[in-house]
């Protein structure tokens, strides 16, 4: 048991000292991925700065306005009432309409043209660095994950406030979103759909 600990520990440094290098290297905190294969050994797979705002409020953040009807973790700084739409999967998409509160399970990268559509995103499962919260955070879309029941405890079209500064879904518009524009959203075309034939 100690050698298995030991060597877990081991390991853990290892990864440490990988995690601090690649932010030495890069000047900032990094958002890694790293794997390690069946002979032990530490390979980096990928690194991007982390995009979390560290807490602070963005313009626009809510009162207390309406009951709290979900919590979670705030992972997009900021605030943005609509209408819920809840989609299952991706062959809803065409249900979702410019404004809507996105509300999935989670998110993916062949999600990011629909989430550029939202004005705030719920998530059941998730942490700051599950898909939906890094790129929210770099579309500039408030959004909440990790509520456990966002699908179940939301009804379609119900009108919700999502204040990512505090973490929380409220019932009802916030009067505080009434009078921010939307954040800037940087507009790309969208790439071809490509795929290799094995």
């Amino acid at each position: 048991r100690r050698v298995a600990h030991r060597a877990i520990v081991h390991q853990a440094r290892a990864i440490a000292e990988l995690g601090l290098t690649v932010e030495g290297h890069y000047t900032t905190p990094q958002d890694t991925e790293w794997a390690i294969d069946g002979e032990g050994r530490l390979w980096m797979l990928q690194s991007r700065p982390v995009t979390a705002s560290g807490g602070v409020a963005a313009a626009g953040s809510a009162t207390s306005e309406g009951p709290v009807v979900l919590r979670g973790l705030g992972a997009a700084p900021g605030t943005a009432s609509g209408p819920v739409r809840i989609l299952r999967s991706l062959d809803e998409a065409a249900r979702l309409i410019d404004g809507d509160v996105l509300v999935t399970h989670m998110t993916a990268p062949d999600w990011v043209p629909l989430m550029r559509r939202g004005a705030a995103i719920v998530t059941e499962t998730g942490g700051m660095t599950c898909h939906a919260a890094i790129v929210s955070r770099e579309l500039g879309i408030p959004c909440v994950v990790g509520t456990g029941d966002a699908m179940s405890r939301l009804r379609d079209g119900e009108i919700v406030t999502v204040d990512a500064a505090q973490g929380v879904v409220r019932e009802g518009r916030s009067a505080a979103t009434a009078a921010v524009p939307a954040p800037t959203r940087i507009v790309t075309t969208a790439a071809p759909v490509t795929g290799t034939l094995i």
